[in-house]
């Protein structure tokens, strides 16, 4: 009798671990050492999505009566044919769930069964594996972002929206420089290199790389904004404060934008919000910072490397795949390279002009807003 491979030996490790696993832990026990052991690794807005999509797992193992270490490669079909359907808490009776929404609870399913495997070593193959990328191979058209576009036209148009300063600068970060509204909410001011006009974002688990260049019609905003916290949120870090020392909700800027759109010429040719050909969301700004780049002229591998693409996204955006890994940036007219780029391509809105339009002269109006407010009361 020939002796047993390594491999073998291996698998049979792994089938008692994963027996003795099942009699001791639950689902929902096995999920909260996953939690455990990741959450206090994320994000604090990545936090919530982790949750819930583990959440949903636990729910469909349980309702089916299957251990998640039971689960064979035709169960992770099925779950994932269970999550597009939408039937589950929270959820009963609203319909199919959107590919993207559903993408997010799959890859949150694969991810706890990536930690079972390589971290507890619980069991021997993720049975998520290539589940992922058929999925959205099967669901291209429905997993593309957003179709609505801007151009820095309808971006000036969006800025005179504005009912002050926030919003104002909001608009101009998320188009000047590709951050996500997550990191947008979260710039610490003492991140700002004004000489390299760069911000340093805090880490997202979608970003290598987490500077973020601007350019000069922004920087007036910005030190307006820092000048402006100094007053009144002294002590607080965080560009956008709240008066508890944080800061503000992502919640928060998504209002901030939306209002912007709905008070500009811009927004009021929207007739359907739920339209992706219409929509104006916060990520359509970082697609506007991408295809601006893009249209006029910007290399493709210099595009990935302003967005702070991961390795793999980046891969995905340029011909060469090696090119936006293996790049090293230098100096192109006698200034850094990503700079050179950034400031070559990247287009001036004439926001000076847009905040002179969009503020009158008055000292004591504390917003545009309030203008606006005061001009709709009627006089005796």
């Amino acid at each position: 009798m020939s002796a047993a491979s390594i491999e073998d030996l291996t698998r049979q490790y792994q089938a008692e671990l994963s027996r003795l696993a099942r009699q001791q832990f639950t689902n929902a026990a096995l999920r909260q050492d996953w939690l455990d052991y990741t959450i206090p690794r994320l994000a604090e807005q990545s936090r919530q999505a982790w949750k819930t999509s583990s959440a949903r797992l636990i729910e469909w193992a349980d309702g089916a009566g299957i251990h998640v270490l039971n689960v064979q490669r035709k169960d992770a079909a099925a779950f994932i044919a269970w999550v597009l359907k939408g039937e589950y808490e929270g959820r009963r009776g609203e319909g199919p769930l959107s590919a993207p929404h559903a993408l997010n609870i799959i890859s949150g399913a694969s991810l706890f069964y990536d930690y079972l495997k390589d971290v507890r070593g619980l069991l021997h193959a993720n049975p998520f594996a290539g589940l992922i990328a058929a999925f959205k191979k099967d669901h291209r058209e429905e997993l593309k972002s957003e179709l609505r576009g801007i151009d820095p036209e309808d971006a000036y148009q969006i800025l005179l929206g504005a009912e002050g300063l926030d919003d104002f600068l909001l608009g101009l970060l998320l188009v000047k420089t590709g951050a996500r509204r997550t990191e947008c909410a979260t710039i610490r001011m003492e991140k700002i290199d004004w000489q390299e006009r760069s911000i340093t974002l805090e880490s997202h688990r979608k970003r290598t790389h987490n500077t973020v260049l601007f350019d000069e019609e922004t920087e007036y905003f910005l030190r307006l904004k820092c000048e402006k916290n100094k007053r009144l949120h002294s002590g607080n870090p965080y560009l956008w404060a709240d008066k508890n020392g944080k800061h503000v909700p992502t919640e928060t800027l998504a209002l901030w934008w939306r209002r912007m759109i709905q008070n500009s010429s811009v927004g009021r040719q929207i007739k359907n919000w739920k339209d992706p050909m219409q929509k104006i969301t916060l990520h359509t700004g970082r697609r506007a910072f991408t295809s601006w780049l893009k249209s006029n002229g910007c290399p493709s591998h210099v595009v990935a490397r302003l967005r702070g693409d991961s390795l793999r996204s980046r891969s995905e955006l340029v011909a060469d795949p090696t090119q936006g890994i293996y790049t090293k940036f230098g100096k192109k007219g006698g200034v850094d390279e990503l700079r050179y780029w950034y400031d070559k391509c990247m287009p001036k809105l004439g926001a000076r002009e847009a905040w002179d339009e969009l503020t009158p002269s008055v000292a004591t109006a504390s917003s545009v807003a309030a203008l606006f407010r005061a001009a709709r009361v009627p006089t005796e």
